[in-house]
């Protein structure tokens, strides 16, 4: 019931703040992108006033899809799109997020973080700096899952959810992209297309 119409709050010290999911940073302080995982930014009221103050001002949007298991990303930015698993709790507009019932969420998520996505994105896709819902709709996606990667995706996830500093870009991204490579049967000068462009481009 609280998450259709709020927490109940008997005293000041009831909890009533829930993870808000929005853009926020894409970048971290020393230059990595945050694909994959990334602390809460951000934080919303959820309490039963709360709740109803945004239901009067229309400030529940997409609300069927609250509390559910998704991949967030940043539209906006020259480093966009990145991926990130959702809060699974509150989203707002500025909170782009997709819900995927044909694959599991770490497969999506490791696909799309991947090289050759990103790839196909900045080159094919995107022509301008943002990332719009348009351009994610656009993204081909293997629909079978690809094995061994939801493992590595979730593992840094994992990591990334004990240590936000864990430096992931050097280890399993690595086998990430053999594996997205040899499932779309890129060939030797594929890969190098999209290892010389991706790093001109970060």
């Amino acid at each position: 019931r609280e998450k259709e119409t709020g927490i109940v709050t008997r005293s000041a010290n009831t909890p009533r703040y829930l993870e808000f999911d929005k853009s926020g940073e894409m970048v971290s302080d020393d230059g990595r992108l945050m694909n994959y995982c990334k602390p809460p930014e951000f934080y919303i009221d959820w309490s039963e006033e709360a709740v109803a103050f945004f239901a009067a001002n229309n400030g529940l949007r997409n609300k069927h899809r609250y509390f559910q298991p998704g991949i967030t990303y940043s539209v906006p930015g020259v480093y966009a799109p990145t991926f990130r698993v959702g809060c699974g709790q509150v989203f707002g507009q500025k909170g782009a997020t997709i819900f995927c019932e044909l694959l599991p969420q770490f497969d999506l998520l490791g696909q799309l973080c991947s090289r050759k996505c990103r790839f196909l994105i900045k080159n094919f896709l995107s022509h301008g700096v943002d990332a719009t819902d348009s351009v994610i709709e656009q993204t081909p996606l293997l629909i079978n899952p690809i094995e061994g990667l939801p493992p590595l995706t979730e593992q840094i996830v994992t990591h990334l959810r004990s240590d936000p500093l864990y430096d992931y870009a050097l280890n399993e991204p690595l086998e990430i992209d053999r594996l997205v490579y040899a499932a779309y049967g890129l060939n030797e000068a594929d890969i190098r297309e999209v290892q010389d462009r991706y790093a001109r481009a970060d």
